[in-house]
């Protein structure tokens, strides 16, 4: 999620163009995640010990896993409530959680709850569990924002632009 969110907000501020957001996204996260032939390994061979024994073989995976669910998700948030919500509504509702209760400790539970908030409790533990737990890959077809398209490259989803307009795209919301 620190990724994506490094990502989302350079977009926001205008620190990249949308053009080289998607780049990115493409470049260094899309293909590199795709190609790589660990990508569904599921969350559970990724303990500290296995990870930190082998971080060459795993360095980027859960990084690449998160930064695209955060993606999807987002995108989600955003159809479900006409782009008048987020993924930042959760983190915003995460945060004031965390400032209210300084015993409060961010885990999977937790996530879980406030996203029940934006979205189907079903279907969130559903996509959680296939997506992070499974680590299986994401279809991006079905939560895809307006402006930008999919093109299936030898089994990668290369995302590309159809509009340069940062409203019509929906990526981040004004506050």
């Amino acid at each position: 999620f620190t990724d994506y969110y490094s990502y989302k907000l350079m977009l926001k501020y205008q620190v990249i163009g949308v053009e080289d957001y998607i780049t990115v996204l493409n470049e260094k996260v899309v293909i590199p995640h795709y190609k790589d032939p660990l990508n569904q390994v599921p969350n559970s061979e990724l303990t500290t010990e296995n990870y930190w024994s082998n971080y060459s073989t795993y360095a980027l995976l859960p990084y690449h896993r998160g930064l695209l669910y955060a993606f999807w998700l987002d995108n989600k948030i955003k159809e479900k409530h006409d782009h008048k919500q987020s993924l930042d509504n959760v983190m915003f509702d995460i945060l004031k959680m965390a400032r209210n209760d300084s015993n409060m400790r961010l885990n999977q539970e937790v996530f879980l709850e406030v996203m029940g908030s934006y979205l189907e409790t079903h279907s969130v533990l559903h996509d959680y569990e296939n997506y992070i737990l499974k680590g299986n890959l994401i279809d991006f077809s079905e939560n895809l924002p307006k402006g930008l398209s999919i093109e299936i490259k030898d089994n990668i989803p290369i995302f590309s632009i159809t509009s340069g307009d940062l409203e019509q795209l929906g990526l981040y919301l004004k506050r």
